[in-house]
């Protein structure tokens, strides 16, 4: 080999390890991948189980399945198809998931007919839309301590605890958070579906109805520097809802995937503040595709599938 051979192939060699010296400075080991994008949609129960501590009266209910809702519903579908979610979860038990499955496949077969839940009539609509596998349910129940188990099975401690929901000195804060929930009943007969879950979703109406947590029972003692509300609260509320998030760290989302999440907005106010502090989630917004105009029909998306 001659001397100028020689001279070109120590500078090959130069370039070679100085690009890859300079990749290895540029990309350290261990990066963390981009956060998954989730979207949370807070809704009313459209079937209205009432099985929450406020109560939705009978002549406050509007039908989902009125013609009116149904056109509501699918514009919904078609502004929320632009967010182009490849796994939209739902408030329902991870333990019902199979049955779950059984009546989306039924669904799409067009052998069930949307029932008057959020579950079907925006979970279901929006999944065949975009030719979605399943619908994912991610709800859960909180985990009571076992002091207040014990609570729980002594009528006379029950009782006290009753009397002091019943006539809590915070009166003056539960009253205006009764006032809210009952305007916002009237919100869907008034101004229609869409229009509700827009200032359901306002970030402040989301974080002021945490306050209803923090007030009234949380306060109870049952003694001096006692925390039973606390702990009653932390149970049936924060656990919860730590347990939803929980999992939907155990489905098979990816990064580079968009999830949707539609559930009662209560939860939606608590859920929001877990997502922004994880470093696996980012955030989306739900407001631009409840704005006026941002529901109106448009053609299907291509179908994203995901297992």
């Amino acid at each position: 080999m001659g001397p100028f051979t020689k001279h070109g192939a120590a500078l090959l060699l130069a370039a070679v390890f100085g690009a890859h010296f300079s990749a290895a400075q540029t990309a350290p080991p261990n990066t963390p991948p981009a956060p998954i994008q989730v979207m949370t949609l807070g809704v009313f129960h459209f079937d209205y189980p009432n099985l929450d501590q406020h109560q939705i009266q009978r002549a406050d209910q509007i039908d989902v399945l009125a013609p009116r809702y149904q056109a509501e519903l699918t514009q919904l579908a078609n502004a929320l198809a632009r967010y182009r979610p490849t796994h939209i979860l739902v408030e329902a038990p991870p333990a019902q998931q199979a049955r779950f499955d059984s009546l989306y496949r039924a669904y799409v077969a067009g052998r069930h007919a949307l029932r008057r839940n959020e579950r079907e009539q925006l979970g279901f609509r929006l999944a065949r839309q975009l030719g979605l596998p399943r619908v994912w349910g991610v709800d859960a129940t909180g985990s009571y301590y076992p002091s207040l188990q014990q609570l729980f099975n002594d009528t006379a401690r029950l009782r006290r605890f009753e009397r002091y929901l019943d006539h809590s000195p915070d009166s003056v804060f539960e009253r205006r958070y009764r006032a809210l929930y009952a305007a916002e009943d009237l919100l869907p007969a008034r101004v229609g579906v869409v229009a509700t879950l827009a200032q359901l979703n306002e970030p402040a109406n989301l974080l002021h109805k945490q306050g209803a947590y923090l007030v009234g029972g949380f306060k109870y003692e049952e003694e001096s520097q006692a925390y039973t509300g606390v702990d009653f609260e932390t149970s049936r509320w924060y656990s919860r809802n730590l347990r939803i998030l929980r999992n939907m760290q155990r489905l098979p989302i990816r990064p580079g995937d968009r999830v949707l999440l539609i559930i009662g907005a209560g939860h939606a106010g608590l859920l929001n503040y877990f997502l922004q502090c994880s470093p696996e989630y980012e955030l989306v917004s739900a407001g631009p595709y409840l704005r006026p105009g941002a529901a109106k029909p448009q053609a299907t998306l291509p179908a994203r599938q995901r297992k």
